[in-house]
């Protein structure tokens, strides 16, 4: 059973698949860590692959911006801009956009 406050799986948990064994048997604690580190390395590979470079040239919006829904059937020029400028707002402070 996986343990939270050690972050690791307790001896004897059924994890996985033991190197040469039939599958689903039991692993030892050390093999659990390492299907468990190489997890989490996957994982982050997977993530810095997708990061994506800021686009630059983005002025800042001015007027009002807003994050409020709209009907896509009614909504206006200027209901549109208004969440435009909100959207380049966020994506500039999380660094997706910039300046």
């Amino acid at each position: 059973m996986y343990d939270p406050a050690t972050n690791k799986i307790n001896r004897g948990t059924r994890f996985g698949t033991a190197p040469g064994s039939a599958n689903g048997q039991f692993i030892t604690q050390a093999e659990a860590d390492r299907q468990l580190d190489d997890l989490a390395a996957s994982v982050n590979d997977a993530l810095a692959a997708v990061k994506i470079d800021a686009s630059a040239g983005y002025g800042d919006p001015t007027g009002t911006v807003t994050r409020a829904a709209f009907n896509t059937a009614t909504a206006t020029l200027v209901d549109v801009a208004q969440r435009l400028g909100a959207l380049i707002t966020d994506l500039k402070a999380a660094g997706v956009l910039k300046s």
